[in-house]
């Protein structure tokens, strides 16, 4: 009797384990998934002007995106099959949402929600690498019209 309650606790412990190992890996598993889109940290977002002298009017709009989670160790765990790529400096901030293209209308947007530049602007200088980028122009209206 007692040899068979032995066994049948052995049974019972062996398909408890069959099933508590898999559970567990999964729960640890989905602890290190990315947080849903409204639960990140929202980008840094600068627009900054100045009228010299002169009248010339210039503008700074930047965006600095916050730093990605990093796994244990501080490295990100490489997908199997997938190679590491060389990749040049923009890349890095195309790949976190900071794409020109994207950056030139966030600044459409922020210069027709100051209304700064009345008659359009020209670009001096942009900037994207890693998780920052920026623009730097100057307004084709001057400060006295």
């Amino acid at each position: 009797m007692k040899n068979e309650f032995i066994r049948v606790r052995s049974i019972i412990s062996s398909k408890l384990l069959i099933i508590a190992i898999p559970l567990a890996l999964t729960l640890g598993c989905a602890q290190n998934a990315h947080k849903h889109p409204d639960e990140r940290p929202a980008p840094k977002e600068t627009f900054s002007t100045k009228v010299t002298a002169n009248g010339t009017k210039l503008f700074s709009y930047s965006v600095e995106m916050p730093e990605r989670p990093h796994m244990k160790g501080g490295e990100r765990k490489q997908r199997p099959g997938k190679k590491k790529r060389d990749r040049g400096a923009e890349s890095g901030a195309a790949d976190r949402g900071l794409s020109t293209e994207k950056l030139h209308k966030q600044l459409e947007q922020k210069i027709a929600e100051t209304g700064f530049c009345k008659d359009g602007y020209v670009v001096l200088d942009a900037v994207s690498r890693n998780r920052f980028a920026s623009i730097r122009g100057e307004c084709r209206d001057g400060a006295d019209d």
